[in-house]
C-alpha cells in the first residue's frame, strides 16, 4: 500500500527480533514520510489534476489511516497473546514469510533472557462460505494456548484431532457457535471454542493444533516464525538485548 508497506514506526513499537532477520518490515512508513506521486501533471491536463487533488488527498489520508490501524491491530494481536518477540526468517516481508525448520524452536527457547518460546505457522485459507482467513496453528502445550480467553467452549484437548477455535467477529460473521462444525482445507472440523480477544485481527482468526495445520498444508516439521516471551521483567533495553542475541 505504501513505499515500505505501512510503517516504519513498527520497528520501534513492535519489538521485532529477527532470527535469521526477527520480523519482517511489514508495517513500514513511505520513505521519508513522504507520499509520491509520479508523472501526474501532463501537458494540457493542469485543470484536470487540479480538480482531482482533492480525491487525491483524501485517498493519502486514507490510506495513512489504515496503515496505522493495520499497524495497532497487529501490535496488539501479538500483546494480547502473549508474545514480545517475533521470530522470522530474514527477509521475509510478512508474518507469512518463508518456512523455518520447527527445531530452532530449542535454540531459541536457551536463549538467555527467553522465558518460553513457541512454533507458529500462519497461512491464508478459504472458509466453505468462501471467506478469506488467516489460519495459526501452534502446539497444543504453547504459551499462547494457555493465554488465549474462552469466550465458549473450550481448547482442544491433547490429542484431539479435527478441532479449531474460532475468534468471536469470525464465528459471528459465519453464525457459528461451539459444539458446531466449520470446514476449511475441504475438511470438516469440530469448533472446541470460541475465543475472546479484543484485537481486531485475532478476533478473525482460526486457530489449530501446529501438527494439524502443518499436515493440511504439506509443510511437516516446518513453520513461519515463533512467538517469544521474556524471562522475567521485560523493558525496552532488555528487548534490544534479546533481539541482538536471536540475530
Amino acid at each position: 500500500l505504501a513505499h515500505r508497506r505501512l510503517g516504519r514506526a513498527l520497528d520501534r513499537r513492535f519489538r521485532v527480533a529477527d532470527v535469521e532477520q526477527v520480523l519482517a518490515r511489514v508495517l513500514d512508513h513511505p520513505e521519508h514520510d513522504e507520499l509520491d506521486v509520479d508523472d501526474v501533471l501532463v501537458a494540457g491536463q493542469h485543470q484536470a489534476f487540479r480538480d482531482h487533488v482533492a480525491l487525491a488527498v483524501g485517498a493519502a489520508i486514507a490510506l495513512l489511516a489504515l496503515s496505522a490501524g493495520i499497524q495497532r491491530s497487529v501490535e496488539e494481536g501479538f500483546d494480547e497473546r502473549g508474545s514480545q518477540l517475533a521470530v522470522l526468517r530474514r527477509g521475509a516481508t510478512s508474518v507469512f514469510g518463508d518456512l523455518l525448520p520447527e527445531s530452532l524452536l530449542n535454540p531459541i527457547a536457551q536463549t538467555p533472557g527467553v522465558g518460553a518460546a513457541s512454533p507458529e505457522l500462519a497461512v491464508f485459507s478459504t472458509t466453505a462460505q468462501q471467506r478469506s482467513v488467516v489460519v495459526l496453528g501452534w502446539p497444543i502445550d504453547s504459551f499462547v494456548w494457555a493465554n488465549m480467553p474462552i469466550k465458549s467452549g473450550r481448547k482442544p484437548a491433547a490429542g484431539e484431532v479435527r478441532s479449531v477455535v474460532l475468534g468471536d467477529a469470525l464465528a459471528e460473521s459465519l453464525g457459528l457457535k461451539s459444539g458446531e462444525t466449520f470446514e476449511i482445507f475441504e475438511e470438516v472440523f469440530q469448533i472446541t471454542g470460541i475465543a475472546g480477544y479484543r484485537s481486531v485481527m485475532n478476533r478473525s482468526l482460526v486457530i489449530m493444533p501446529l501438527a494439524e495445520l502443518q499436515e493440511l498444508t504439506f509443510r511437516p516439521g516446518q513453520v513461519t516464525g515463533f512467538t517469544v516471551r521474556m524471562d522475567g521483567h521485560s523493558s525496552i533495553t532488555k528487548l534490544e538485548e534479546l533481539k541482538a542475541r536471536l540475530e
